[in-house]
C-alpha cells in the first residue's frame, strides 16, 4: 500500500487461472495484445465518460460521433430507468461576469444530486437559449448564433449560420442510422412557416419547400397542414422518436389537429393517428400539445372551465397505434 507522500500507479493487465489454481498476468507493456479496433470501442465505450476524459490520447475517440452514440445505447441499456436521465437547467442571475447565465446538471430521480457545468462558451453571451437535446448533446443558440453543446465532454462546436427568431423558432435534433450522423430540423412559426434542415456531415442548411397535405373533412379537398403555433414561449422543441421529428399541425379551417412525423433519413411526411378526443380543438382547452416521455410520444392538454383546471395526458406505448 502506497504512503502518504506516494502516489498510486495505475496499471492494466489481464489474468487467468490455470487448473493448479496459479494466476499469471500479463502485463500489456511487455506483451504486445492486438484486439480489433471494434473491440476496442465496445469495451472504452462501457466505461464511465469521466474516467476517459482523464486521458489525453483518447480526446479524437470521445469526440467521434459514433463512440458518442453507442456509449449512450450503453447508459440506457444498463440504466433503462429514470435513474439515468438528468435534467438540464439554465438559470439567469444578476450578475454579468463572465455570464450571468449559469448551467445545473440535476437527476430525475433525485433532485438533490445538482451539479453545476462549466459554461458552453467562455466569452461573455447576453442571453442563451436551450432549444432541444438528444443523445446527450444540447441544441442551443448564444444570442444570434447557433452551437451544439456536449455538457459531458465541455465540448462546444459552432453551427453554420441561420437566421431564426429565438421565440417563434422550433427546432428538433436527431441521428440519422442510414448515414450515421446528425440532423437539425428549424420550424420558423412566423408568417412564412418555413422549414429548413441542416445535416451536420455536410454542413449546410437546406429549404424544405413544401408541406404535409391532408383531405379537409370539411371542404372535402387536399389542403396544406402548416404547424400549430404553440403557446409557449419560448417555443417548445420538435419531438425526435422512432427515426422522425414530430410537431403539432391543423388545416386551420378543420376542427381537428394532426400530429404530423418528418423521417429523418429519407424526409418523408407522415402522420400519427390521435384518438377522436385528442384531435378535437374546443375553446375551453388552451394548451395543447406533444411530448416524449419514456420513450414514448405524448399528447397532454390543460383544461380551464373557469373554475378549476385540469390536466391530461395520452402516452401512446406502440407508436402508431392511437388505441395503445
Amino acid at each position: 500500500m502506497p504512503t502518504s507522500g506516494e502516489e498510486e500507479e495505475e496499471e492494466i493487465s489481464t489474468s487467468r487461472s490455470n487448473s493448479q489454481g496459479v494466476v499469471k498476468q500479463i502485463d500489456v507493456d511487455q506483451q504486445a495484445i492486438h484486439l480489433k479496433e471494434q473491440i476496442v470501442v465496445e469495451i472504452l465505450s462501457r466505461l464511465p465518460l469521466r474516467s476517459l476524459l482523464r486521458f489525453k490520447n483518447l480526446e479524437a475517440l470521445i469526440s467521434d460521433p459514433y463512440f458518442h452514440k453507442m456509449m449512450m445505447k450503453q447508459q440506457q441499456d444498463q440504466s433503462p430507468d429514470s435513474n439515468s436521465q438528468k435534467l438540464l437547467i439554465r438559470k439567469i442571475f444578476s450578475d454579468t461576469a463572465p455570464s450571468r447565465f449559469k448551467f445545473y446538471s440535476s437527476s430525475l430521480s433525485n433532485f438533490e444530486d445538482v451539479q453545476q457545468l462549466d459554461p458552453p462558451l467562455t466569452h461573455y453571451v447576453d442571453r442563451y437559449h436551450i432549444f432541444s437535446s438528444f443523445d446527450g448533446l444540447v441544441l442551443l443558440a448564444a444570442d444570434t448564433q447557433l452551437f451544439l453543446w456536449n455538457p459531458l465532454t465541455r465540448e462546444t462546436a459552432r453551427l453554420p449560420h441561420t437566421e431564426f427568431e429565438a421565440m417563434r423558432t422550433s427546432f428538433g435534433l436527431g441521428y440519422d442510422d442510414a448515414t450515421d450522423g446528425y440532423k437539425i430540423l428549424k420550424l420558423d412559426m412566423r408568417l412564412q412557416k418555413s422549414m429548413e434542415i441542416l445535416t451536420l456531415k455536410t454542413g449546410f442548411w437546406r429549404k424544405i419547400c413544401n408541406h404535409p397535405t391532408a383531405v379537409c373533412p370539411t371542404a372535402g379537398y387536399e389542403m396544406e397542414i402548416l404547424p400549430h403555433p404553440s403557446k409557449s414561449i419560448p417555443m417548445e422543441p420538435l419531438v425526435c422518436v422512432h427515426g422522425a421529428f414530430h410537431w403539432l399541425g391543423d388545416l386551420k379551417v378543420s376542427g381537428k389537429f394532426y400530429v404530423v412525423s418528418f423521417s429523418i433519413s429519407n424526409e418523408v411526411y407522415g402522420d400519427v393517428p390521435l384518438l377522436d378526443e385528442m384531435g378535437k380543438k374546443v375553446s375551453y382547452r388552451p394548451d395543447f400539445g406533444i411530448s416524449l416521455l419514456d420513450g414514448m410520444l405524448c399528447f397532454y392538454t390543460t383544461t380551464n372551465d373557469g373554475s378549476l383546471g385540469s390536466f391530461k395526458l395520452w402516452a401512446m406505448k406502440d407508436y402508431g397505434v392511437k388505441e395503445s
